[in-house]
């Protein structure tokens, strides 16, 4: 699950940089280009498949312009949609290269930051899902690391080990272990605890009825299964 996350994580960086080498392109663009009007006279439609082989059609408008060299423009803009966009006839605002004036955009934002905007959505999303997981990871660590050093140490005793299929990577599910614990002091109450995942069937490995579990006794609900009887997973 780290290996993956990591991966996703380097990823989403190297998405948030792909975005941000495309953003200063376009910038660099809208500032040295030409501005003008122009007319949709047509679209092009091109066809696509899903997973599931569901056809669709996306309508890429054909607007014409004029160039400050009084030559005819058809320029094919590079953002599609369904339904389409615009209607053959409408009037558009052209930014175009006046060093190739056939690099030319409509000047709007659907068609201008589409694709960055796209990315960037995709980024974020892998980037906070990845850096989520890390935070939250080191998070545990830290508490970890505080309770076995300062925690009340107890036995539960172990109710169940069952697969969280919650959670499925790469076709499997990680184990936990359930256990609950009675306070003598507070037989009125019983503390339930799960193990964090545990990537192999660890009840070839368990010979007892108990678990030792580490507690804050300011407040049991902060814990930590000891699992580190358990093999490591290489």
């Amino acid at each position: 699950m780290k290996k993956i996350m990591a991966l996703i994580l380097i990823i989403s960086i190297g998405l948030m940089s792909l975005v941000l080498y495309l953003s200063i392109k376009q910038i660099n663009f809208i500032n040295s280009s030409l501005s003008t009007t122009g007319t949709v006279i047509d679209f092009e439609e091109s066809y696509s498949k899903d997973s599931n082989g569901n056809r669709s059609v996306s309508y890429y408008p054909i607007f014409q312009f004029v160039d400050t060299q009084e030559q005819v423009r058809k320029v094919k803009s590079n953002v599609g949609s369904n339904p389409p966009a615009y209607q053959k006839g409408d009037v558009v605002d052209i930014i175009y290269d006046p060093q190739n004036a056939d690099h030319a955009k409509i000047n709007d934002t659907f068609s201008m930051w589409l694709g960055e905007i796209i990315l960037g959505i995709l980024a974020s999303l892998l980037f906070l899902t990845s850096g989520g997981y890390f935070y939250f990871k080191s998070k545990k660590n830290k508490l970890k690391r505080a309770l076995l050093a300062s925690g009340r140490q107890i036995e539960a005793k172990i109710n169940s080990i069952e697969k969280n299929t919650a959670l499925t990577v790469r076709g499997r599910s990680p184990y936990i272990i359930y256990s609950q614990w009675q306070d003598r002091t507070a037989p009125d109450e019983i503390h339930l605890f799960k193990s964090e995942n545990i990537w192999f069937d660890p009840k070839p490995f368990i010979n007892q009825e108990t678990i030792t579990v580490y507690i804050d006794e300011a407040n049991p609900k902060r814990y930590y299964v000891d699992i580190r009887f358990l093999p490591k997973v290489k």
